[in-house]
């Protein structure tokens, strides 16, 4: 099965890709390499979210709020590349300055009742 067609079995839409928030391009391609940058969670109800998870967020709200920023990602990269399905393998990075105090296992468990 493609990715594109795993993509649309999970009722997963994507959006056309949000605009880069600043002077940078959402993605480059280098040879085989797709570098992406500056992705971020969708603006809920038109506002970009801004909060602390276990403040303004709860955990379940982490979850949606991460999605989105992924399914953000995905559109870039479907945008920079043409189609989903010329991915062959990716390794992610994440660069923050956050400080977890629960592993992602723990948060799906508790925001699952």
């Amino acid at each position: 099965m493609s990715a594109e067609q795993r993509i649309f079995e999970l009722g997963i839409s994507l959006p056309m890709g949000s605009a880069p928030a600043g002077n940078y391009v959402s993605a480059i391609q280098s040879g085989n390499l797709v570098f992406i940058s500056g992705r971020a969670p969708l603006s809920i109800d038109g506002r970009a979210p801004k909060g602390q998870l276990g403040r303004e967020f709860s955990t379940h709200d982490g979850y949606d709020l991460a999605r989105s920023a992924c399914v953000d990602l995905l559109a870039v990269l479907k945008h920079q590349l043409g189609s989903l399905d010329k991915v062959e393998y990716g390794e992610p990075s994440l660069w923050t300055k956050c400080h977890f105090l629960s592993t992602p296992n723990k948060a799906l468990r508790s925001s699952s009742g």
